[in-house]
């Protein structure tokens, strides 16, 4: 709208001005709000001198209400939003989504169809008028018929709708034949959505299976003891969750700043703490963290022993060591 600041993707900064977002927004969605916001309805029903509801011309004119449909548009942002802050788990978030666009998609076909059969009086030519149909709706209000509305329109969505419910007429067959071609895009968006967020933590773990498969299919080769097999399956697990976990791996989204301020929160004590570090200054501290990695041990473990060449400084964080 004219107040809500925007992001400039060109500068990568929120615009603030006032003359600037009223112009980013009378140059973009501002005509189309417009006309949604128009009531089209009465100004045509007046126009062409139409005062009674039931008639013919009256239920067609009424169509023009569908343009209100419009005013939606901003759900998808709300969504995108919603993601982008991580407000919501992701498998909440993906279901709450394809929920609300099953909902508006059975909805608004359930209108269509309610509307073949108000305009056609709801004679047998209608799903509405035909046989037990009629039967089980003529005495019904007005919620009671939407409602029916609404199973029909979802049986046909799903699949599994009540014969009697079914197309008889040349009007209703190509309504019909378009909703299932707008089915088979959004079965296919839902499903598509459930199966990447389903498959993108499966491929998370499947490479850890996969190392553990290797693993076994090594152990067996060669035979080794018991004991060792048993280390190296732990260490694979540590190692596993120390790539998760890593600091580098979920600090290198951000900006140096942000990085700096986290590590040393975390361990700038540590280094304080060390002897061998006793009066270095803050900013060769905060340096050495910029290049110190943190390393996961298992218990019982020989880290380093006399003789080995020694290429780095190791610092315990947190544990007991035994000398």
């Amino acid at each position: 709208n004219f107040f809500l600041a925007y992001k400039d993707e060109k500068n990568k900064c929120i615009v603030t001005d006032n003359r600037a977002i009223a112009w980013r927004y009378f140059t973009s969605t501002f005509w189309f709000d417009f006309v949604v916001s128009i009531p089209i309805e009465p100004i045509v029903a007046g126009g062409l001198g139409i005062t009674v509801r039931d008639t013919q011309e009256a239920k067609f004119v009424g169509l023009l209400r569908w343009l209100r449909i419009g005013r939606m548009y901003p759900i998808f942002e709300v969504f995108a939003t919603i993601q982008h802050k991580h407000i919501l788990p992701p498998v909440v978030l993906t279901l709450a989504r394809n929920y609300t666009y099953l909902f508006y998609i059975v909805h608004w076909m359930a209108c269509v169809l309610f509307f073949i059969a108000r305009a056609g009086d709801h004679d047998e030519e209608t799903w509405f008028g035909r046989g037990e149909a009629q039967d089980r709706l003529a005495s019904l209000d007005a919620w009671a018929d939407y409602l029916y509305s609404f199973y029909f329109s979802i049986g046909v969505f799903t699949g599994f709708s009540n014969e009697v419910f079914y197309k008889n007429s040349p009007i209703e067959g190509i309504v019909l034949c378009i909703y299932f071609v707008i089915n088979v895009v959004a079965q296919a968006y839902i499903l598509g959505t459930i199966t990447v967020l389903l498959v993108k933590n499966d491929l998370e773990s499947g490479e850890y299976r996969n190392a553990v498969v290797n693993l076994d299919r090594y152990l067996s080769e060669k035979q080794l003891p018991k004991s060792l097999q048993s280390a190296m399956h732990e260490h694979l697990e540590l190692q596993s969750y120390s790539e998760r976990t890593a600091d580098e791996n979920i600090l290198k989204h951000y900006p140096s700043t942000i990085k700096q301020k986290v590590l040393r929160h975390m361990y700038m004590d540590v280094l304080k703490d060390c002897y061998l570090l006793a009066g270095c200054t803050p900013q060769f501290l905060t340096l050495l963290l910029s290049v110190a990695r943190m390393e996961l041990f298992m218990p019982n473990v020989t880290i380093t022993q006399q003789g080995d060449s020694a290429g780095d400084l190791l610092i315990i964080a947190d544990g007991v060591v035994s000398v």
